[in-house]
């Protein structure tokens, strides 16, 4: 299996899907309940989501390789 199958099983897999649910929920928790002058705490949560966002990003370009290779321009 190559790549991008990996990659699109991957992303298509309830277990992954909820458990990076479940990560950003925790970060985005410690977010709201955060008090006022913990603004380092929220910037680090904010980071981590960010972060999940970027695999998230990351596997899906790779799951979209062959789609776009597939309608790239052809040259005749």
């Amino acid at each position: 299996m190559d790549k991008p199958q990996l990659a699109k099983n991957l992303l298509n897999d309830d277990f992954f899907k909820g458990e990076i649910e479940l990560l950003k929920s925790i970060e985005l928790q410690k977010i709201v309940n955060s008090q006022p002058h913990e603004v380092d705490e929220r910037e680090v949560a904010y980071s981590k989501i960010n972060a999940l966002q970027s695999v998230i990003g990351h596997f899906e370009s790779m799951a979209a390789t062959k789609r776009i290779e597939q309608k790239r321009w052809k040259i005749l």
